[in-house]
């Protein structure tokens, strides 16, 4: 999100009471087109005294910034940009061009059955689609304006027909605890749906003899997942009743449903990848601060480039063109993030 520079001199004198009423101003300065208070708290917790002033500032037309800067505590005063919401209608549009798009992969995956191929996109738009919802009722909760998601089709029979979806954030997060629910709420809904689906595909199953499992394979009249399953599926497997000589057979409608919760467990663990715009990226700036975060991402994009080169290659095109090589952090970047969050830091890359 781009910050514009407001023009000199500033008006702190409409600002100063705000902030002089939770912060003590030591100094004020201004450099490259901003304005900066070296402030000290007058109460404690930092972040509530914070929160406090930021509705204010902003109604002023600035963005506060809270940062620490050679062991001193800054505020520093940016331009807020206007929020322009764009209509809806190119998201509708999207939305069906990508259910089209899915439908006919759907198609081309599952023999060519429009009832497969309708469930493959049902399944499938539920994981992106809630995920993204995810982001977007907690950007709504932490009052940071977002736009509704951008669906992306691509042609079939390119890979699921579709490169996912995105929204917009049209806001800045408050702190580290804004920053870390919009992030992982996304992977949290998505997660949930794909272990739904996971359990639905083994309803949708039946168990015959391991041995008569063998002989229809061999005869080609059984076909066998050709992925590796990840642990949630590797879990539900054992832990779904059969005789100890019996194998799970997926039932057609299970297959398709077991297909798109493999999807999405691959998704969810690629998008958890502490690299740029990733959950992963913003999660790991909520958690390990800017620099932290920095040694992160170097990792992050080396295990991308082994296990996804093709998306890994196409997000450093993004931070090549972008110029920017780090996320940029919340308006509070100072304040800790809570204990409870940290532990479910953990969980998120469980």
């Amino acid at each position: 999100m781009s910050v514009h520079e407001p023009s000199l001199p500033l008006p702190p004198w409409e600002i100063r009471d705000i902030v002089s009423s939770e912060f003590a101003i030591r100094e004020e300065y201004s450099e490259f087109g901003t304005y900066a208070f070296v402030v000290s708290p007058l109460a404690q917790p930092l972040k509530d005294s914070f929160r406090r002033i930021v509705p204010s500032v902003k109604e002023k037309g600035y963005l506060p910034f809270l940062r620490r800067r050679e062991g001193r505590l800054v505020i520093r005063l940016a331009g807020r940009p206007p929020i322009r919401r764009r209509r809806a209608s190119i998201n509708v549009v999207l939305f069906l061009a990508t259910c089209l798009t899915v439908f006919l992969t759907g198609l081309f995956y599952f023999g060519y059955d429009a009832y497969a191929g309708a469930l493959f996109m049902v399944c499938l738009l539920s994981v992106i689609g809630l995920h993204e919802l995810g982001h977007k009722m907690a950007s709504s909760r932490r009052r940071v304006a977002t736009s509704w998601p951008y669906f992306i089709p691509v042609p079939p029979p390119f890979p699921l027909g579709t490169m996912g979806a995105v929204i917009e954030q049209l806001d800045i997060p408050l702190n580290r605890d804004d920053l870390f629910d919009i992030s992982f709420s996304g992977p949290l809904a998505g997660f949930v749906v794909t272990a739904l689906l996971a359990l639905v595909g083994l309803i949708w199953s039946y168990t015959i003899p391991v041995a008569e499992a063998e002989r229809l394979i061999r005869a080609g009249e059984l076909g066998v997942f050709p992925f590796p399953l990840p642990a949630l599926l590797h879990l539900m497997l054992w832990a779904r009743p059969r005789p100890p000589d019996h194998t799970v057979i997926l039932l057609h409608s299970g297959s398709v449903a077991i297909f798109v919760a493999w999807v999405g467990t691959f998704i969810t663990s690629l998008n958890i990848i502490p690299v740029w715009q990733l959950d992963g990226g913003h999660i790991a700036r909520a958690v390990l601060g800017e620099e932290g975060y920095k040694r992160a991402s170097v990792v992050g994009l080396a295990l991308l480039f082994i296990v996804a080169p093709l998306m890994a290659l196409v997000i450093l095109m993004f931070m090549l063109g972008s110029g920017r090589f780090v996320t940029p952090g919340p308006l509070d970047d100072v304040s800790p993030l809570s204990r409870s969050r940290k532990i479910l830091a953990i969980a998120a890359a469980a």
